[in-house]
């Protein structure tokens, strides 16, 4: 490496927005909370194990394209597969919701450039979606807790009802949501 392709590299971090820094910072805290809550689900993960998952989202929040993400995703599904059994384990809930702001904000860093900020409407309507998508997964938990909690037997009918009624809550706010910014 030469000294004029160092000061790139140099110059290129000094560019770099610090909303953009906070998102790295976001993406690395959910996938090690991700990390931490498997093994409070009694998925026992050694050291390296959730260094190797730190390190991956460091490399996926200073390289948000690659792939990166997916290993960091991978690594934390593995984790929880290999070390829990019971799949209505509250501590599910902390490793979805942690997951999934991992995906998103590593989604959104892919999409923008390392300089730019992102408007305040956009992150909020970001927010108002991803508070969607935790709701539904709340309520679908919610639904298996209470199936197995029952002991009855496994109904695909009530299985299919659970996943229209949460399609048509989905669609329902996406209306309204839809309605209130034509009209306002």
């Amino acid at each position: 490496m030469s000294a004029g392709e160092l000061q790139q590299g140099i110059d290129r971090l000094a560019m770099v927005s610090s909303q953009r820094w906070l998102f790295g910072t976001l993406a690395v805290v959910a996938a090690g909370g991700a990390s931490a809550a498997a093994s409070a689900a009694g998925a026992s993960a050694s050291q390296f194990v959730v260094l190797l998952i730190l390190g991956l989202a460091s490399a996926a929040a200073f390289h948000p394209d690659s792939h990166a993400a997916l290993l960091v995703e991978a690594m934390v599904v593995w984790q929880w597969l290999a070390g829990t059994d019971d799949a209505t384990d509250p501590w599910v809930i902390a490793v979805a919701s942690s997951l999934f702001v991992f995906h998103t904000v590593i989604a959104l860093m892919a999409v923008t450039p390392s300089s730019a900020v992102v408007d305040r409407v956009l992150l909020l309507r970001w927010l108002r979606r991803g508070g969607y998508v935790l709701v539904a997964t709340c309520s679908m938990w919610l639904i298996v807790v209470v199936m197995v909690g029952r002991q009855a037997p496994g109904s695909a009918l009530l299985t299919f009802l659970a996943f229209v009624t949460l399609a048509a809550f989905t669609v329902a706010i996406r209306a309204v949501g839809v309605t209130a910014r034509s009209s306002g």
